[in-house]
């Protein structure tokens, strides 16, 4: 192999390195309709979730193949007044410290956490990615 083969072997070697790790974070970006749900009626919610959104989170915490996590971020949009609950506080730290819970999963606990009365337009931008499908 001469060197320029060897060099372009490794330069692409490297690039797909540093790309494959953005790849998989992108790919997970609103892939549970569960998730893509609790990110929409979050992002439109004003101080209380309706009763379409209480209905639809119900659903969550019945559905058998709904995970922990998205029972718990269901659980917690479901108690929000004006503010999130204190009591589901330690619940969504869990989640957002967690190690194998999804990017999009850890964001919808940091919107709930941050929710107050409404959603800062950061976190909109937040819930936005989540349901990008480009």
């Amino acid at each position: 192999m001469n060197s320029k083969t060897l060099t372009k072997t490794l330069i692409l070697g490297l690039l797909i390195i540093i790309i494959s790790p953005l790849a998989m974070s992108h790919s997970n970006h609103g892939s549970d309709a569960n998730v893509r749900a609790m990110a929409s009626m979050l992002a439109n919610m004003q101080h209380f979730p309706s009763e379409a959104d209480k209905s639809k989170l119900q659903e969550i915490l019945d559905h058998e193949s709904s995970t922990d996590n998205e029972k718990t971020l269901a659980s917690a949009i479901m108690r929000i007044e004006h503010q999130s609950d204190p009591e589901d506080a330690f619940s969504l730290d869990s989640i957002i410290e967690s190690e194998t819970a999804s990017g999009s999963v850890i964001n919808i606990a940091i919107v709930i956490k941050n929710f107050s009365h409404g959603v800062s337009d950061a976190d909109k931008r937040k819930l936005q990615l989540i349901n990008f499908k480009g």
